[in-house]
């Protein structure tokens, strides 16, 4: 698959892990439609997962069941389980929204909600002197927009800064999915991985997804579209590749 955002189409990719299916959405000269499929043996999309959604694109509306939901750069929308009729706009075919999405199994229903990117203040991490500042701005958690399993956020590095994440740790609970974006088209992006005397490493440009899942530890490289540069560190107890079934609606 070239791109996770494809004019006019709905690309996913599904991953037996967790059920998680991860997406991307790009309207320029119709409205999108997100529809069921005989692969998850859904009569509608949503009936039986919820879904969140960011756009990394130019404005946009998400339309619920009939409910519309405008989505500025970066702001988010968690669409809950039941909700049948999902279709996605761009404002202007010129700059047109770029819907990325992640789905997971729901066994209850939450309702929508939208958060704007500029309400969501975020944490400050890290310092400049291990160029690792960065704020995070968690919008579907505990203590925010409620869900079933999924769990969302951004993280953005300060200028001058190249780590996203320390201290080297492990995620042994659940599927992790990194999406960049905003990349310049020449920037190259590290993931520092392996047992120290036993290193194994993914580089990154433009257009690159990494699956992080439970494990043993599994990391997929995948097309997609990149967030702010850096490197990540972390230390596996084993490492494979595995590709996960891809498909279009």
């Amino acid at each position: 698959m070239e791109n996770l955002f494809i004019d006019d189409d709905v690309s996913l990719c599904y991953s037996l892990d967790d059920r998680i299916i991860i997406g991307g959405i790009k309207p320029v000269s119709k409205e999108v439609k997100l529809e069921g499929h005989d692969f998850i043996k859904a009569d509608y999309f949503l009936q039986r997962r919820e879904l969140g959604v960011f756009n990394i694109g130019g404005p946009g509306k998400i339309s619920v069941d009939g409910e519309v939901y405008p989505l500025q750069n970066r702001d988010c929308l968690y669409i809950g389980l039941g909700c049948k009729e999902l279709i996605f706009t761009s404002d202007s075919g010129s700059e047109p929204a770029k819907f990325y999405l992640a789905s997971a199994p729901a066994h209850k229903n939450y309702p929508v909600q939208h958060v704007a990117f500029k309400e969501v203040h975020g944490d400050e991490m890290g310092s400049q002197e291990t160029a690792n500042k960065r704020t995070i701005r968690r919008m579907i958690h505990e203590k925010g927009i409620q869900s079933c399993q999924l769990c969302m956020g951004m993280t953005e590095l300060a200028p001058g800064n190249v780590w996203n994440s320390m201290p080297p740790h492990v995620h042994d609970r659940r599927v992790e999915v990194y999406m960049y974006f905003d990349l310049a088209d020449d920037a190259i992006l590290f993931h520092m991985m392996g047992e120290p005397d036993e290193t194994r490493h993914i580089v990154m440009k433009m257009n690159k997804l990494s699956f992080h899942l439970h494990g043993p530890y599994i990391v997929v490289p995948l097309q997609a579209t990149t967030h702010s540069f850096g490197q990540w560190l972390e230390r596996i107890i084993h490492m494979k590749i595995w590709i996960p079934f891809l498909f279009q609606i």
